[in-house]
C-alpha cells in the first residue's frame, strides 16, 4: 500500500476536550448568540421571580401564586403544539428573529 492510497484525515475532524467545544466561538456571530443567550435567559429568571414576588406582596396567598403558576404552564403546554408545527414550516433564521422580538418584548413589559 502506497502512501497515496491511504486517506488523509481531514483537517476539520472534531476535536476534543475543551479545544473542541471552544472551536465552535470561531464561527462568526456565535459568541454573540451565546452571550445573549445567557444574558436572555438570566432576564427571563429575573422577571419570573419579580412576578413571582410582586403577586406574593399583592396577594399574600400562596393559592394565587400557584394559579398563577398553573395556569402560565397550561398556556404553555396548549401552544407548545401549534409552536412546533410553526417551526417546522418556517426559515429557521426568520423563526430566530422573530422569538428574540417577541422576548424582548415581553422582557419590556
Amino acid at each position: 500500500m502506497t502512501s497515496s492510497d491511504q486517506p488523509n484525515p481531514t483537517p476539520s475532524a472534531p476535536r476534543a476536550g475543551l479545544a473542541g467545544a471552544m472551536a465552535t466561538f470561531r464561527v462568526p456571530f456565535f459568541g454573540i448568540y451565546w452571550a445573549n443567550s445567557i444574558f436572555e435567559f438570566l432576564a427571563f429568571g429575573i422577571q419570573q421571580t419579580a412576578k413571582q414576588w410582586l403577586i406574593t406582596d399583592l396577594t399574600a396567598s400562596r393559592t394565587v401564586l400557584g394559579l398563577v403558576g398553573f395556569i402560565m404552564g397550561v398556556i404553555g403546554l396548549v401552544v407548545s403544539p401549534f409552536a412546533g408545527v410553526l417551526s417546522d414550516r418556517m426559515s429557521k433564521r426568520n423563526l430566530l428573529v422573530i422569538t428574540r422580538v417577541f422576548f424582548l418584548m415581553i422582557l419590556a413589559v
